[in-house]
């Protein structure tokens, strides 16, 4: 299956592990959590593989591979292998603070009610990242009293979320909004639902 994958600039990951065109390496026998050396690490899309990198490999100015391997355990955001092999060094996409806020965004109207009033402010907020409505901050006050509140687990995550992706969009406004809390947004609701396309999502974000 075509995956991709990020390395630094000298084409390693974990600094010790060389790739490039062609190069093969298989991860330990056994298995176990995908965060460990049972797996080797990839994505579905590119740019999903940027969107996260912030908070999986944490790679400054990484390079951006294509790659082929069969995936054989998941997260719903990156995907483990047990033998990658990286085909050929891909140019990247430019991904700014605003895709990755929108794609913060997407990933929070996923588990929410599109018909609700936050329903509307999202829509408004993917249209126009940077553009504040009247009554925001009542909104985001609403939500921060109500943490803790609902009947269950999941209640609480979606109340946890819409906090938090209106707390993103005053950071963005204010020029301060970072690339790690926008993946780590995501990476939250992965946790409450991993059947998420999130590869569409990135992609979505990237658009207009």
């Amino acid at each position: 299956m075509k995956l991709y994958k990020l390395t630094d600039k000298l084409g390693r990951t974990r600094r010790t592990t060389k790739w490039g065109k062609g190069v093969t390496h298989k991860a330990e026998k056994g298995r176990g959590d995908l965060c460990t050396n049972k797996y080797i690490h990839a994505y579905t899309d590119p740019v999903l593989a940027l969107m996260m990198n912030p908070i999986h490999a944490g790679i400054e100015n990484p390079q951006l591979w294509t790659a082929e391997g069969r995936i054989s355990k998941t997260d719903g955001l990156k995907v483990g292998c047990k033998t990658l092999k990286t085909i050929t060094r891909i140019k990247q996409p430019t991904v700014t603070i605003n895709h990755r806020f929108k794609f913060a965004l997407l990933a929070v109207m996923e588990i929410c009610k599109k018909r609700s009033r936050f329903g509307e402010w999202a829509k408004g907020r993917l249209a126009n990242p940077m553009k504040g409505t009247p009554g925001e901050q009542k909104m985001v006050d609403k939500y921060y009293n109500k943490s803790g509140s609902g009947k269950t687990k999941k209640a609480n995550d979606r109340i946890k979320a819409k906090y938090n992706i209106m707390g993103a969009a005053k950071e963005l406004m204010r020029g301060r909004l970072t690339a790690a809390t926008c993946a780590a947004l995501a990476e939250e609701i992965g946790l409450i639902d991993d059947s998420i396309d999130f590869a569409a999502l990135a992609r979505k974000a990237m658009k207009k």
